[in-house]
């Protein structure tokens, strides 16, 4: 066999490992990127309570995506699963608290962008979960009364909670202005124990954001 075919022919053998390889690493990189890594993090609470937050982080070209599942386990063992959050920062554990209302736990989260209240009735285990979405509040006759103009965004997020009542800051932008004008609109909320209902309190004057 002539040298110069011999020389081609390792050229090429040469130059497929290393494609092969580039190729492995850009799968590998794209696995690790785009797939999803799930991790278990504790949190430790006042009162020797732990939360056990299970974090399965995930992306795609546009975003990154941090979903998580809160298990509230108590200073004397008792065991409540609280629901799950979904977040689009790596530091979604500073954004969360725990409260106790009378026989409630209620955890304050978010679901993407979106103010979030997990509860759990202590005495029956029962878990609900409560969005204020923006988007929702055209249902509401009290707001509706106050913000005629106003488009809302969905996104949300809780200001306060002083016992039963909770301050929830909602954005907005005034419709049919150049530029977009942003607003922010703080309402209260009251949420009643033995019914397991949020009432709309009281709507407070909008600001420009």
């Amino acid at each position: 066999m002539k040298k110069w075919v011999i020389t081609i022919s390792i050229l090429i053998v040469s130059i497929t490992i290393a494609v092969v390889w580039f190729g492995l690493i850009i799968i590998s990189g794209f696995k690790s990127t785009f797939g999803t890594t799930i991790t278990n993090i504790n949190i430790e609470l006042e009162n020797n309570n732990t939360l056990i937050c299970e974090e399965r982080y995930s992306a795609d070209l546009a975003d990154v995506f941090y979903e998580i599942n809160f298990t509230l386990r108590t200073n004397n063992s008792e065991i409540f699963e609280l629901g799950n959050g979904l977040y689009h920062t790596k530091n979604w554990s500073e954004n969360i608290a725990l409260h106790e209302l009378d026989n409630w736990y209620i955890l304050e989260t978010e679901y993407d962008l979106v103010s979030k209240l997990l509860l759990t009735n202590k005495n029956t285990n029962l878990s609900l979960e409560h969005l204020f979405s923006p988007l929702e509040l055209k249902n509401d006759s009290i707001w509706k009364l106050a913000n005629m103009n106003y488009q809302v965004e969905n996104e949300s997020e809780i200001d306060s909670i002083i016992q039963n009542n909770i301050f929830v800051e909602n954005k907005y932008r005034v419709e049919k202005t150049e530029p977009v004008v942003f607003i922010t609109q703080l309402i209260e909320y009251e949420f009643n124990t033995d019914s397991a209902y949020f009432q709309t309190k009281t709507i407070f004057p909008a600001r420009e954001k």
